[in-house]
């Protein structure tokens, strides 16, 4: 049985709306989503992730309240195309979805705020916050990879676990880093789902014309944005637009970070001076020439303006003055960076207002 509801949270820039499908016999979150708004997509995105990831058998109960979202079409056709039964209890019944009710007011305030270990003797340890008698992981790469992972956690690990992590740690590694964790299934098929606190995930960029993947030699889609980026960060007087000392943000050798952002506001503003640039609207006068923008001489496919930083960043077109890039670049290049960058933030547990590198690979 799975219970579902959806919270809201403050931030600087707004409400954020937050819904997680919750398991009532481990008490673990299944999968959660994010949203500007609580619309019908919010709850259906959150149940789709859940199901994919695992795997409900037939007849499984996913009870919600009376909310519109969960009584709307959307989300209940995409319960029933997987075999979920939709339940929901009485109106105005205050003991409804008590569950995750319960979640809200006491799991999630308890693991937004973990206790650091304090027993130096313990620093290959996991603080699991689970029963005693369940078996403790010996090392920091055992915890990560453990389904034991229920809620948000700490742990330490040494210098080779950080770098088995891909993470970037401008201070060094003296003193075992304390890593933050969470999302179990994240931890379990990706147990690089972590962030240093005092360190930052950093996002490799390869910018061969093919990389290694599950042991096959495929194409790398994403050359174009990693040369674009490589070039702002090296060669920023040749990036558009032109800016006299333009120092682009997010490379980890100069420590100019990117910081999430997950508000429409920024998001909005951001997009609208990348367009006003790349297309010579809004009162701009664009940097780019018919060539710029004319479709790949071999493949024909028509290109995209690229923009770094990222739309979703604070420090994006719209919020840095003229320390940004944009380049035109392939319609498949653009699409698939742009799903890398979800996986990247997912993975590495970059949440709103969070900071991260991106590191381009040096040929």
């Amino acid at each position: 049985m799975w219970v579902t509801d959806i919270t809201e949270h403050s931030t600087r820039e707004g409400k954020v709306y937050c819904c997680v499908v919750l398991d009532v016999y481990s008490h673990r979150v299944v999968r959660w989503s994010i949203d500007a708004g609580q619309t019908a997509a919010l709850v259906t995105n959150a149940l789709g992730m859940a199901i994919h990831n695992r795997t409900p058998p037939p007849g499984t109960l996913i009870h919600s309240d009376h909310g519109v979202q969960f009584t709307s079409w959307a989300f209940t056709q995409r319960a029933k195309a997987s075999s979920l039964v939709p339940s929901m209890g009485s109106i105005g019944d205050r003991f409804d979805n008590a569950v995750i009710e319960s979640f809200w007011g006491t799991d999630a305030d308890r693991a937004a705020q973990p206790k650091a270990m304090e027993d130096p003797g313990r620093a290959d340890k996991c603080d699991l916050r689970v029963p005693g008698d369940l078996p403790q992981p010996a090392t920091a790469t055992q915890c990560l990879r453990d389904a034991l992972f229920e809620r948000l956690v700490r742990v330490r690990v040494n210098q080779a676990d950080s770098t088995e992590l891909g993470v970037h740690h401008p201070a060094g590694f003296a003193g075992q880093p304390t890593v933050r964790c969470d999302t179990s299934d994240l931890i379990k098929n990706h147990y690089s789902g972590c962030v240093f606190q005092g360190g930052y995930p950093t996002w490799k960029l390869a910018r061969t014309s093919h990389i290694q993947y599950n042991g096959k030699n495929i194409k790398n889609n994403i050359k174009e944005h990693s040369d674009h980026i490589w070039d702002a960060f090296n060669h920023p007087s040749i990036t558009k637009p032109f800016a006299p000392l333009k120092k682009v943000p997010g490379y980890s050798l100069d420590g100019l970070l990117i910081t999430r952002a997950a508000g429409k506001e920024t998001y909005d503003k951001n997009v609208r001076v990348k367009n006003g640039y790349c297309q010579g609207r809004y009162g701009y006068t664009s940097p780019f020439t018919d060539a710029d923008r004319a479709p790949d001489p071999v493949t024909k496919m028509p290109k995209q303006c690229d923009e770094f930083p990222y739309a979703r960043s604070v420090q994006g077109a719209g919020w840095n003055g003229r320390d940004f890039s944009l380049r035109y670049i392939g319609e498949r290049a653009n699409t698939a960076a742009g799903a890398t960058q979800i996986i990247f933030w997912d993975r590495y547990r970059v949440l709103h207002g969070d900071h991260f590198f991106v590191e381009p690979q040096r040929l």
